[in-house]
């Protein structure tokens, strides 16, 4: 899409006697859209692109597309605008003989490339090495993934699907084929080595379902504004609280005795199966709760949300509303979304409550010590953000999800021999002080092993060979496990006393002390005792004379 903007920048020719002339040029303002099988869907808007990061590994920025300005609209962070994006056109070109602004000839090019490097720099955090949304994330060998499409259409009944997730007369649930296209075949896309993932699903009728119905009546929520149409006008708008929702499902899944995950179709939930601190898990079952209502109200969670990511589920509603839009601009205009179709958010969800996935507008800074938000590439292919329409998994989302694994297990096993080698520091003692001369060669040994093993698992991370780095980071385990031998062995040796809490630790000055006092008191006794003794025997002397 192009259009005509303005004029260029003059640029200055000729020598110090010459006058430049001044040529006004017509610029032709141009961006891209999505196309094919990233078309927009019915009722979302689509902002155009001036940068694309690909499925296979490859990106690319047009510096002279645009400038293209969207963001928050009323307020907030993350605004990309026109000079987000370094052009030549904001730059001012001297000739090689003008020297009077008072700066050195073509001096814009260092301010150009400053600008370059800047963008670089911002791309590499978001898309390179982009931050974790939670950890640690587990390795899961046996994954499950289990739509369960809770709907309020009268012409379905409660139906679950057979081992391999077949139901006859399955109705249509496009944000459940949205994961099943992008993760691939058995999430061959998405998976590690070694590691599986099965989908199943269940269709509920809302109506029939009494703990569903309790659920959603204790998350409905109203917010009354006041908008300007004409007039002043009072607005009641409902909407679902997520954390009451997830509150809810979760209490119910958890009470066997309830039969709700029976009802609901979930075969492989246990109460308790997902814990924060793990990063390997046999076997994990995901339910993806999906509202599917008929209302053509809006409702949404949070008032803002189609999705929601969760620890142990993720949560989403989609009505068949009209086209609403939300509070961002894209090229001053508002930016709308599809309350009837949940599949982006859906997706977005997931990728956040099983790999980890931070959202592409979000990045944690070491500096600033919390998460700072920019829309630079929320316009790319993403499934996060209000920008994008494309449901599209980038390399990028690809990697981010392979490396979050790797990085749990590697920081599993730090963490387990951190543990273990301050294991005596309280007793003031260090680790070779209380190691036995056989012992201590066998843990150098492991010791060095496990340097190694973490070298090549930082090394195979920069090559982007996920699944070798892996392995080594996996096969720390049994390194970690030999040193925690070889420590507890040498504790059995290590004895506790009691003491004064102020008494100081012997010394060979305190003990030399020690012996010259005892030394003084001696001889002066034994002066004494010599002196009395003496006068003793003078007297005795003196009486026999």
């Amino acid at each position: 899409k192009g259009e005509p903007d303005g004029q260029k920048p003059v640029f200055k020719e000729g020598g110090e006697d010459e006058k430049a002339e001044e040529k006004e040029d017509v610029a032709l303002k141009y961006w891209y859209n999505t196309v094919g099988k990233d078309a927009p869907i019915k009722g979302f808007s689509s902002c155009g692109t001036t940068m694309w990061a690909g499925v296979e590994r490859y990106m690319w920025i047009d510096l002279t597309a645009g400038p293209i300005s969207y963001g928050p609209h009323t307020s907030g962070d993350g605004l990309v605008s026109e000079f987000s994006v370094p052009h030549l056109d904001n730059f001012q070109v001297y000739g090689i003989q003008d020297h009077s602004a008072g700066s050195h000839p073509y001096s814009f090019v260092q301010e150009y490339l400053a600008e370059v490097v800047a963008i670089v720099g911002k791309t590499c955090d978001t898309l390179i090495e982009p931050s974790l949304h939670h950890f640690p994330v587990p390795l899961v060998k046996n994954l499950k993934l289990h739509l369960v499409h809770i709907t309020n259409d009268p012409h379905v009944r409660t139906k679950h699907a057979d081992a391999y997730g077949y139901i006859d007369g399955i109705p249509p649930c496009e944000p459940w084929d949205t994961i099943k296209r992008e993760l691939g075949d058995k999430g061959r896309r998405i998976t590690m080595q070694g590691q599986t993932l099965s989908y199943n699903r269940s269709v509920v009728q809302l109506n029939d379902c009494k703990f569903c119905l309790a659920a959603y009546a204790a998350a409905m929520r109203s917010h009354t504004s006041t908008v300007l149409r004409g007039t002043l006008k009072t607005q009641v708008h409902e909407y679902l609280d997520s954390k009451e929702l997830h509150k809810q499902l979760l209490t119910f899944l958890n009470k066997g005795q309830l039969g709700f995950a029976r009802d609901m179709g979930i075969t492989g939930w246990r109460s308790g199966a997902y814990d924060e601190e793990v990063s390997y898990m046999d076997e994990w079952t995901v339910p993806v709760f999906v509202f599917d209502l008929q209302d053509e109200n809006l409702i949404l969670l949070d008032r803002f949300n189609q999705a929601t990511s969760f620890p142990e589920m993720v949560v989403a509603v989609q009505t068949n509303s009209v086209a609403a839009a939300v509070d961002f601009q894209c090229t001053d205009e508002m930016v709308t979304m599809n309350p009837s179709d949940a599949s982006r958010a859906t997706l977005a969800a997931l990728l956040q409550t099983v790999w980890g996935v931070a959202p592409t507008h979000e990045h944690f800074s070491g500096k600033s010590n919390k998460t700072e938000i920019s829309y630079l590439w929320s316009t790319s292919r993403t499934p996060f953000g209000p920008f994008s329409p494309s449901t599209k998994l980038t390399f990028a989302i690809i990697d981010a999800a392979k490396r979050n694994m790797v990085y749990s297990a590697l920081n599993a096993s730090i963490a387990q021999v951190s543990k273990v080698m301050e294991q005596y520091a309280k007793f003031g003692k260090h680790i070779e002080q209380v190691l036995l001369p056989g012992e201590h060669l066998h843990f150098v040994r492991r010791w060095n092993v496990l340097k190694f093993k973490t070298s090549r698992t930082g090394t195979y991370l920069s090559l982007l060979n996920f699944n070798t780095a892996l392995f080594y980071a996996r096969s720390m385990r049994h390194d970690v496990k030999a040193i925690q031998n070889a420590v507890l062995r040498a504790g059995q040796f290590v004895h506790s006393y009691v003491g004064c809490l102020h008494d100081e630790k012997p010394s060979i000055l305190s003990f030399l002390v020690y012996l010259f006092a005892g030394s003084s008191l001696v001889i002066m006794a034994y002066v004494l005792v010599h002196s009395l003794l003496a006068r003793r025997r003078a007297h005795q002397f003196k009486k026999k004379l």
